[in-house]
């Protein structure tokens, strides 16, 4: 398994772990909180794929990067001031930016016959 893979591995626990404990450690929105176990479920899902070697890639970029979109809503706001809880999600939007661009680029070497 080469390094780009298991660090998007270890990116991938750290999500599942980080959503499911916010939900546990602070009082959310049942939205919110349903919403976060949900993306841990989806983040879980595609780690066991990409352990058992199937090419999901593609979709897990497109999953982290609409899940960085509506973080970002949190970190900046639509007149492009910072938000109120920006400070909070600025780790998050990061780690999934991380993840989306770790996925496209596995995905590109999975076409090109080099993953």
């Amino acid at each position: 398994m080469g390094r780009a893979k298991r660090v998007l591995l270890g990116l991938l626990v750290l999500l599942v772990a980080g959503y499911l404990g916010m939900d546990l450690v602070v009082s959310l929105p049942p939205f919110i909180f349903y919403e976060n176990i949900v993306l841990a479920v989806t983040y879980a899902v595609f780690a066991a794929m990409i352990v058992r070697g199937r090419n999901v890639y593609p979709w897990l970029a497109l999953v982290a990067g609409f899940n960085a979109g509506r973080v970002s809503r949190s970190v900046v706001t639509s007149l492009g001031e910072p938000g109120r809880l920006a400070l909070q999600h600025t780790p998050l939007l990061i780690m999934l930016l991380l993840v989306g661009t770790l996925a496209a680029y596995l995905s590109y070497r999975q076409e090109h016959g080099q993953g």
